[in-house]
């Protein structure tokens, strides 16, 4: 997931340079991954509710 989401960075940088690149990073993928293993965690105690 994460790998990912780094080389759904790259294209962000090339095409907006290193201000909007990172602006671009921060706003859209890296969001939607820490989203996406915070759903994975619940999906996981969800399964099992004895899991911490």
């Amino acid at each position: 997931m994460w790998f990912i989401t780094g080389v759904q960075v790259i294209p962000a940088y090339f095409e907006s340079g290193p201000i909007g690149g990172t602006v671009r990073a921060v706003v859209g993928p890296v969001p939607t991954a820490l989203l996406w293993q915070l759903a994975m965690g619940i999906e996981l105690r969800h399964q099992r509710p004895d899991s911490e």
